[in-house]
């Protein structure tokens, strides 16, 4: 018998926040409001959440990102 299991991250886009000043690179833009969150997946279905979740805002152009406290 083969059990296939593991874990997955999933990826929740929440919405935009707008004209966020970057530190990173200096540039101002609508930035990406983030969900994470690891998953247990069993045959590649993701079951039960394993974490909890993370919210961070991430810069569209640099990628730079910010965790967003509770």
């Amino acid at each position: 018998m083969i059990l296939l299991f593991g874990t997955k991250t999933r990826t929740k886009h929440l919405g935009k926040l707008e004209n966020c000043h970057c530190e990173r690179c200096h540039n101002t833009s609508d930035w990406d409001f983030i969900e994470y969150r690891h998953w247990f997946t069993l045959f590649f279905i993701p079951v039960f959440p394993i974490s909890k979740k993370f919210e961070f805002l991430q810069c569209p152009i640099c990628r730079q990102s910010y965790e967003v406290p509770k």
